[in-house]
């Protein structure tokens, strides 16, 4: 057996019956604690980061192409439905999927009650898999060939308040010149948690909006088109893409650019998440170097007993870090069996509950990243390692002469 490894187990042994057990105890649950809120709260982050933006992308999109005012006002103006572009956009190796879509402002009465909303028609194309997810009453809308369909699917929020129930008839006007008027039937409810979605927009069939608008019979006018992407590190680049095929008179606009205040907050809460895990490696490396200092002061005799016998400064060192990597490990290990473990049962049974108006969300999400893991732990393991060193110098200070002397 190695000498310093041999003094590293002893002075383990020793310090079970020394004031350095209770520094050691104190240093270990401090790691175990960093470790666990560091998993926390990058787990919780990018929970947050991923729902949030499958809620808005799967409604909205990843990419929309329109005219370049067609976005703010609701009111869109007319994009001829070009083939040769569409065939173009889906041969780019990021896009998933393209779909024609028109929206329409206008308000919903039922009863004495009355609502601004937004209609938003669909087409044959619709890929219906996110408000399928969503819908907590009814069905999706049935489209036949023949005719404009006159089923609506409401989001929660505005059938709640309205008191609108299935298959109820409701009515919305429009103001156009001249004003119109329509007649729905609810054949769907949809909640998808996000505020801004919830409260303003109805599905329909299209071709309803593209008769409000007199778009002519052929009906081959759309308000734009819908883009959805595979990979949406790459959606910048991929909506420059598309900017290229498109006709100079349409714009490719970002989920990020259409609905910058929510980045804005997923920016700030991404901004928090550094700030804790920083704050919680300090926490570890105060607490270690503590106990560290403590396990070389109470052993200073041995230190001397050791450089007088020939040990140099570095082999003694050594055997002090190795007791500290041990500290290290063990707190890393339980730290990771509790942050896990407690990451596990959210996900499982979602016992920290949010308010969906406030949070987008009806309870506190995570989300298992493997390499977030490997990059926490192995960082923690590697910066409270290096940190140690300083501590461990004090070693290189140490006269034998002194140290002997030394109660």
């Amino acid at each position: 057996m190695r000498f310093d490894l041999f003094i590293a187990g002893r002075i383990s042994y020793r310090s079970k019956r020394s004031f350095s057990k209770v520094i050691i105890r104190i240093a270990a649950a401090a790691i175990m604690l960093s470790v666990a809120i560091m998993l926390i709260s990058d787990s919780i982050y990018t929970g947050f980061q991923s729902e949030i933006k499958d809620k808005i992308t799967g409604f909205a999109s990843h990419i929309l192409v329109s005219r370049a005012n067609s976005d703010f006002t609701f009111e869109n103006e007319p994009v001829p439905y070009d083939s040769a572009f569409v065939k173009k956009v889906q041969a780019l190796p990021n896009v998933r999927h393209i779909q024609v879509f028109a929206t329409k402002p206008g308000v919903i009465k039922f009863k004495n009650d009355n609502e601004g909303a937004v209609l938003k028609g669909v087409g044959q194309d619709f890929d219906w898999q996110f408000i399928n997810s969503k819908l907590v009453a009814g069905r999706r809308l049935q489209l036949s060939d023949s005719s404009a369909s006159t089923e609506v699917v409401l989001p929660k929020a505005m059938a709640d308040k309205l008191d609108i129930k299935l298959n109820d008839k409701v009515i919305m006007g429009f103001v156009q010149n001249p004003p119109r008027v329509r007649k729905f039937t609810v054949v769907g409810i949809y909640e998808t948690g996000v505020e801004d979605i919830d409260k303003v927009f109805i599905i329909t069939d299209i071709r309803q909006i593209q008769q409000l608008n007199n778009w002519g019979s052929d009906k081959n006018l759309y308000g734009g088109y819908e883009i959805f992407i595979k990979n949406t590190e790459a959606m910048e680049h991929t909506s420059d893409d598309i900017s290229e095929l498109a006709d100079l008179r349409l714009q490719s606009r970002t989920i990020r650019d259409r609905f910058p205040q929510m980045y804005d907050w997923l920016n700030l809460i991404s901004a928090n998440t550094y700030i804790i895990l920083i704050l919680m490696l300090i926490v570890a490396i105060i607490n270690m170097s503590t106990a560290l200092i403590v396990m070389i002061l109470e052993r200073t005799q041995m230190v001397g007993i050791l450089k007088s016998m020939g040990a140099g400064n570095a082999s003694i060192q050594r055997i002090f870090m190795i007791n500290a990597a041990k500290v290290i490990l063990t707190g890393t290990f339980l730290g990771n069996l509790l942050g896990l473990g407690f990451l596990y049962l959210q996900q499982h049974t979602h016992a920290i509950k949010l308010v969906q108006e406030n949070y987008y969300l009806a309870y506190v999400p995570v989300n298992f990243t493997l390499s977030h893991i490997l990059v926490i732990n192995i960082g923690a393991l590697v910066i409270c390692t290096l940190a140690m060193l300083l501590p461990g110098l004090f070693i290189i200070r140490i006269k034998p002469s002194t140290a002997l002397r030394f109660e």
